[in-house]
């Protein structure tokens, strides 16, 4: 049971902090939540940036999804057939060049990697996108160490030079190697992406 004084003590403490809490708020210039937030220049320089890079990455990695498209087969030299079961059989038999329908140069087409052997260009996607991971390790610890500016730098540099180099790949093992080690410069560039500001 509490006495009629303490209650009043306790009522004279809650005013006490009413006014302070007033006074706080006629000498502060924040009223509300938003008058915190002021956008400047410097955030869309941010904004831009983390949507290049975003893009950049994202490009590298999601490339094999197109470069790994199927041929249709239509014919075998001058005979028209339906698939690759057909092309198998006829060109044990005859040996002839398959014609292939498709919409753009995948590798599957600039190497030649059609039917059973497109299995092959696949499994190469298995091993760039582990490049990634790994790049996302590495320069997750560069960015810790030597600071986030450094770690894009070498990472869209890096990218873009390996990137590059695969475009003149002899064949598969080359193009595989060269997408391989532009996935890890890739990898460093989500990291920059997704770490905090």
């Amino acid at each position: 049971m509490s006495t009629p004084s303490s209650s009043s003590e306790d009522e004279n403490f809650i005013k006490a902090e009413e006014k302070v809490l007033e006074v706080m708020k006629k000498d502060s210039k924040f009223k509300t939540l938003d008058d915190l937030v002021e956008l400047r220049w410097y955030c869309l320089l941010v904004l831009f940036m983390a949507e290049a890079t975003a893009f950049t990455a994202l490009a590298s990695v999601t490339m094999m999804v197109f470069a790994g498209a199927n041929p249709t087969v239509v014919g075998c030299d001058n005979t028209v057939i339906n698939g690759c079961h057909e092309l198998s059989a006829l060109k044990n038999l005859s040996g002839c060049t398959p014609v292939l329908e498709y919409q753009f140069e995948s590798v599957q087409v600039e190497f030649n990697y059609i039917c059973d052997d497109a299995k092959k260009v696949k499994n190469t996607i298995t091993i760039q996108t582990f490049g990634v991971l790994v790049g996302a390790a590495i320069f997750g610890q560069v960015s810790d160490n030597f600071g986030r500016r450094k770690a894009l730098i070498i990472s869209c540099i890096g990218n873009a030079i390996f990137n590059l180099i695969s475009s003149y790949s002899p064949d598969l093992f080359y193009f595989a190697l060269w997408r391989t080690v532009a996935g890890v410069f890739a990898g460093g560039i989500t990291v920059w992406v997704a770490l905090p500001a």
